[in-house]
């Protein structure tokens, strides 16, 4: 009697479990994979589908940054945020071409679908994935006021603000479908830059750069950059305000550039690829202000990377006011003129006195100083005794010389360069012998 009952228990339970496994065999493949299809639901976190079908992926967050370049700030909206500017996002698109927006959750009423490109643009709308700090999580628990758990993104969607202020979002976009404009004519694919080039007349070398990195490995470089160089300027309201930044002088990119000893006359036309373009002359790169800054080429300003590469000229050059000429990339051009030597010097007379001698010479013409030297013999090496700093000054006393004593002299001129000193040839040897 107790076997026949547990053989009819035993019976029972293996028909129930067979019971639950032909259930579990006749559920739709959907229900039984649910989380999975939730979980691909994540992928790609951005498609942009253009008038003509063709659909561009962007399979992570880290994707869509890269294919639209650095990301932006924006307070605009009411909170800290950063993301992708909606000018950049539709850029080439026709501006009466219609946008429609979709998202993870498949909601439908949302604020930027219907609008076109042009409208989107004005409203100066921002797809963002950080707010105040915090990415977006297309994993995150958020759910809404109901306790309904919600697809969450990467992305969310500022395209304006209401009538009273209140700033318009679609929450966790991940499509983007514009729709009855003409694609934009096919660009070639864009040329790389260099962060900063200079070229031009009178060069040894062109330098280019194809990195802020790149620039401040080089080890010609290196010694001469500059780390917070204290600018003081005005602002518009004409209070003073101070600001440092990091970078490296345009006298000294022009020297590594290899500015010849012999070019006097430098000018630099700095170019922004945007086209925008601000010369420089000789004395502007170096001149210095009150706190001995010069022109530079910078890369951070109060301890943070520029958003854009710039030029800064210093307060004093430009009416104490801060000044850039900024891009993506900039070309430093240089131009120079040879200078001409001063003309050779002609002595007029060396005469003696008490175990000294004045030697007087006729004014050189382009010189801005000489340089006296003397030796013991006519073909004998000749040392500096003087060095005349002024080109009107054309006489000079040389002392302590030995009573009986033959000495020779000669005058070079010179004049001053963006590089060194330009000598003309060293006047005749004159001599004189010191009888006292």
């Amino acid at each position: 009697m107790n076997i026949a009952r547990k053989n009819t228990i035993g019976t029972k339970l293996l028909m129930a479990l067979l019971a639950v496994a032909l259930v579990f065999t006749m559920m739709p493949l959907s229900a039984g994979f649910a989380f999975a299809a939730d979980a691909a639901d994540y992928q790609p976190a951005l498609t942009i589908t253009g008038p003509d079908g063709t659909k561009t992926e962007y399979q992570t967050r880290e994707d869509v940054i890269a294919a639209f370049g650095d990301p932006i700030e924006d307070d605009s909206f009411g909170v800290a945020l950063k993301g992708i500017a909606v000018k950049r996002l539709l850029k080439g698109y026709e501006d009466d071409a219609v946008v429609t927006v979709g998202t993870q959750d498949n909601y439908d009423k949302l604020n930027a679908s219907g609008k076109t490109v042009k409208e989107l643009k004005d409203s100066k709308g921002l797809l963002a994935y950080e707010e105040a700090g915090t990415m977006y999580d297309p994993t995150s628990d958020e759910v809404n006021e109901k306790g309904k758990k919600l697809y969450g993104g990467y992305f969310k969607f500022y395209v304006g603000k209401d009538s009273e202020g209140k700033a318009l979002v679609d929450k966790w976009v991940n499509r983007i479908t514009i729709e009855n404009a003409a694609q934009p004519d096919p660009q070639p694919d864009p040329q790389p830059v260099d962060v900063l080039t200079v070229k031009g007349e009178g060069l040894d070398k062109q330098l280019a750069y194809d990195s802020i990195k790149t620039l401040k490995n080089d080890e010609s470089i290196v010694p001469i950059i500059i780390k917070d160089a204290v600018f003081k300027t005005v602002n518009s309201a004409g209070t003073q305000e101070e600001f440092t930044v990091d970078g490296v002088t345009i006298e000294n990119l022009i020297r590594l550039a290899g500015v010849k000893e012999t070019e006097d006359l430098v000018s630099v036309t700095a170019t922004a690829n945007d086209g925008y373009s601000k010369e420089y002359t000789k004395e502007m790169i170096m001149e210095k202000d009150a706190d001995g800054n010069q022109a530079m080429f910078i890369w951070t300003e109060n301890g943070a990377k520029v958003q854009k590469t710039a030029i800064g000229l210093v307060a004093g050059i430009e009416q104490n006011r801060k000044y850039w000429v900024g891009g993506d990339s900039i070309t430093l051009t240089v131009a120079t003129e040879a200078v001409k030597a001063p003309a050779k010097v002609t002595i007029k007379s060396v005469k003696a006195g008490k175990k000294k001698a004045t030697v007087t010479w006729k004014k050189s013409s382009g010189a801005e100083g000489y340089i006296v030297t003397m030796a013991t013999k006519k073909n004998g090496k000749y040392k500096t005794v003087k060095t005349i700093k002024k080109a009107s000054t054309t006489k000079c006393t040389v002392k302590k010389l030995k009573k009986g004593k033959t000495y020779y002299f000669k005058v070079t001129a010179y004049k001053n360069t963006f590089n060194g000193k330009a000598y003309s040839k060293p006047s005749a040897a004159k001599k004189v012998k010191i009888k006292k």
